[in-house]
């Protein structure tokens, strides 16, 4: 946004800091098919297009998408299945009384 560049940095840095330019350079390095399957394996189900922006992240994706994804970057693994709650009712004395998801 001021016109400058950070110049040489590392991808730890650049995604930790934010900087678009960098972001957008990669995508443009590996190709954007490149980036929709690789994020189709961590679970990213919602549609993503095949825009220069795609890597600042203007396609929507679902709070379960993003759970899955990034529980797979923690745990080292993919596919994570995460599983929604909708509901949650507890008693009066606090004991569970159903859950629904």
């Amino acid at each position: 946004f001021n016109g400058q560049s950070h110049g040489i940095v590392t991808l730890r840095q650049a995604f930790a800091e934010s900087y678009n330019q960098a972001t957008v350079r990669l995508a443009q390095e590996v190709g954007n098919a490149n980036v929709i399957e690789v994020a189709r394996r961590f679970g990213i189900e919602g549609e993503l297009k095949d825009t220069p922006s795609l890597a600042l992240g203007p396609s929507e994706v679902t709070l379960l998408d993003m759970t899955e994804a990034f529980a797979a970057l923690a745990l080292g693994r993919m596919p994570v299945s995460a599983t929604g709650i909708e509901t949650l009712r507890f008693g009066e004395e606090g004991q569970a009384l159903g859950v629904t998801g």
